[in-house]
């Protein structure tokens, strides 16, 4: 705890740097790899309650650093965007099951309550949080299939404002979306 809260004191400092914090990396993947090593069914109950604690300790990281921000008092006009960065990776027990990366309705339904509470819902508020996914896909497939906004260019289940509306999560449409790791790594 005092490493971050030293990590805060030096970065407020320079806020025209520090723009995004990332609240860890790929945890659908981490999980996935998770029930692969200990042999356990995906869509098993065990599995929904690994993916529920790792949103939760993810969750948990981002009100610890809301806290150490107020303490260092960071001008709320320059606080930092926050994300945790998604993977592609399959997560059959989470609200978007047949999306690649759906544990990311879970996860930004969880951040969205905790970084922006009522406000996350709100048309009119600007958020912290911004949807970030990992993908290693090219940009085509981005464009015209993951991320297209028109519900007539949707094609179910690989898109995802579609899966956000599928699983009533329609206020996370709104997000800002981060793209990492583009293109085909093969």
């Amino acid at each position: 705890p005092q490493a971050i809260r030293s990590i805060l004191l030096e970065a407020r400092r320079f806020p025209e740097v520090v723009k995004i914090w990332v609240l860890g990396n790929e945890p659908d993947l981490f999980l996935t790899n998770m029930l692969a090593q200990h042999s356990i069914k995906a869509d098993s109950p065990m599995a929904a309650n690994m993916a529920k604690r790792i949103t939760d300790a993810t969750v948990a990281i981002a009100r610890y650093l809301k806290v150490v921000e107020n303490e260092v008092s960071w001008a709320r006009t320059k606080l930092p965007f926050m994300t945790a960065p998604m993977s592609f990776a399959y997560t059959t027990s989470s609200k978007c099951p047949k999306m690649p990366g759906g544990l990311a309705c879970d996860m930004y339904e969880a951040l969205s309550n905790e970084v922006d509470g009522d406000r996350g819902r709100s048309q009119h508020l600007d958020s912290r949080l911004v949807l970030s996914f990992q993908t290693y896909n090219d940009g085509k497939f981005l464009q015209k299939i993951f991320f297209a906004p028109s519900d007539e260019s949707w094609q179910p289940p690989l898109n995802l404002y579609y899966n956000l509306e599928k699983a009533h999560l329609a206020h996370l449409k709104r997000l800002p979306a981060l793209v990492m790791e583009l293109g085909n790594f093969q």
